[in-house]
């Protein structure tokens, strides 16, 4: 180049590349469906808060599109959670306690940058039998109750016989009821420890507890494992409650499948949530059940449904499938490590299929 001063030469190549600058943030948060606000830097919640909403951001204007999120709670997580490419996030069910929120941005690409922030406090209220009035209240209404209960007794002792034996009546007849309602309580404990409580299936333990039995009894078992394809974008693009409302819809259409296949008269077939997005279909009977038509059966079903979140948003979703058929005298842990390894090589080889272990 040609100045005033003479003649210059540039390099471009020799020029030092400016690196990009991040700066995450909260920019707005929301409680619930409340209208959205500024980030004031510190929040307080009460125990039983609505979920919280954040928008993300880290005022990077040339290239959003290549910013990545990731967040962690200071003290809880020693990793972060990543976030990708959402620029919000909803958190609930904080526990009580102090809190710090980091967020940390990173720009992928030619010109990689990456920054780190604290940028929120949280202070959640503890509920009322954590404060010392409330563990207060609880200890003096406890020795109320025994002051009561020894003033009772002392009176009851002072009480003619004929009162005594009209009492001691009364009192068998209320042990009886509270005998019966003990029995009620602890059938229905039995019934909710082996129920997922999120989708009303079976658990794994009612599973593993099952399929022992019908091993035990000389019955013929499959299985099917199933995996919802690329479940936890659903959880990062709508949040969990949408996630929570999927496995409940899911493990409806099993329940749906397994009714079916008792009806048509091959045998029995039990659903059940082994854990996360994972789910189990426990197949019996006198001979050997026929898995691959259940499972061709279920994946046509799944591909078919349509996962309705709310009266804005549905989601068609797929799934990978491993069977196994039980083999003579193979216990039911082998019979689910040989679904579960077919269910790996489906989920290698691009999922949405079924594969035999």
């Amino acid at each position: 180049f040609g100045t005033f001063a003479g003649l210059i030469s540039v390099n471009p190549e020799q020029l030092p590349q400016r690196q990009a600058e991040l700066s995450p943030r909260v920019t707005k948060l929301r409680l619930g469906q409340d209208a959205w606000r500024p980030n004031p830097g510190e929040l307080r919640l009460a125990q039983d808060h609505p979920p919280l909403q954040l928008e993300l951001s880290a005022l990077h204007y040339r290239w959003p599109e290549r910013v990545r999120y990731a967040y962690r709670w200071s003290g809880r997580e020693a990793a972060f959670t990543e976030l990708g490419d959402a620029r919000s996030a909803l958190f609930s069910n904080l526990p009580s306690g102090t809190h710090a929120l980091e967020l940390r941005a990173e720009l992928v690409g030619p010109f990689k940058a990456q920054a780190t922030a604290q940028v929120l406090n949280i202070e959640v209220v503890p509920a009322w039998h954590e404060a010392w009035w409330g563990r207060a209240l609880v200890v003096g209404g406890l020795l109320l109750g025994i002051y009561g209960w020894v003033a009772w007794r002392s009176r009851a002792a002072r009480v003619q016989k004929q009162e005594l034996e009209a009492l001691v009546a009364q009192r068998t007849f209320e042990l009886r009821l509270a005998s019966e309602a003990m029995e009620a309580a602890n059938d229905q404990l039995q019934e909710l420890a082996s129920k997922d409580p999120l989708t009303g299936l079976a658990n794994r333990r009612k599973l593993l507890d099952e399929g022992t039995a019908l091993v035990a009894a000389g019955q013929c078992l499959s299985v099917i494992m199933l995996d919802i394809d690329h479940f936890k974008q659903i959880n990062d693009r709508y949040g969990h409650e949408a996630g929570d409302i999927v496995l409940q819809q899911f493990a409806q259409l099993l329940r749906t499948h397994a009714d079916r296949y008792g009806a048509s008269g091959v045998g029995q077939m039990l659903a059940a949530r082994y854990g996360g997005e994972e789910f189990t279909c426990l197949l019996s009977g006198p001979q050997t059940p026929a898995v691959e038509a259940s499972a061709v059966a279920l994946l046509a079903q799944i591909a078919s449904h349509v996962f309705v979140i709310d009266t804005e948003t549905s989601l068609r979703l797929t799934a990978s499938l491993g069977c196994a058929e039980g083999k003579a005298d193979e216990s039911m842990q082998s019979l689910i490590r040989r679904a579960d390894a077919a269910l790996y090589r489906v989920k290698s080889a691009g999922r949405a299929h079924w594969q035999m272990g």
